[in-house]
């Protein structure tokens, strides 16, 4: 009786292991972050959820990069790294009005991305309808910018400085 007590106590104070956060990386060999893009995945960066890069389903490449290091526990990405060039990304996307009528935004897009740039994907509303639009970050954009707002458990969005803020609409 005891034991279960304890093993519903650990459980509920939500006892879990977090990693440092990382990026996924969609590219092969060795590779300086100023040769390659980063691009946020979560939705809690600015309302995106990057599904897929090139055909190939982000999650399952996160889950092979941290199973493949032997590691167990919870990681907060810092988005994904991959080669400069024309990529195809699936997105889901929410803006607040949007959410109020219980809609999302689903959709294939292409965008070709510059080497040392981050970029960050967003719902924008231009006249009646809603498209994805992707935001530039630059050269040097902090990467602890890219990681998702919540959770945070080690803090690391929290504390990051110099984030850029959502474009408004037009």
């Amino acid at each position: 009786m005891k034991r279960g007590l304890i093993l519903v106590a650990l459980l509920i104070s939500g006892c879990a292991t977090y990693l440092e956060p990382d990026h996924i990386k969609i590219y092969s060999g060795e590779k300086n972050l100023s040769e390659l893009a980063a691009v946020a995945t979560d939705h809690n960066v600015w309302g995106v959820t990057v599904y897929s890069i090139d055909g190939s389903w982000v999650d399952s490449k996160a889950i092979n990069q941290i199973s493949k290091a032997g590691e167990s526990g919870f990681r907060n990405w810092r988005g994904a790294l991959l080669e400069p060039g024309m990529h195809s990304f699936t997105l889901v996307g929410q803006d607040p009005e949007l959410r109020k009528k219980g809609l999302e935004l689903k959709e294939t897009v292409s965008k070709d991305l510059v080497a040392g740039h981050s970029y960050i994907f967003y719902v924008k509303k231009i006249n009646e309808e809603y498209v994805f639009e992707l935001f530039d970050a630059g050269k040097n954009y902090n990467q602890d910018c890219l990681i998702a707002t919540y959770p945070d458990n080690l803090g690391y969005r929290k504390r990051a400085k110099d984030c850029a803020t959502k474009p408004k609409e037009m």
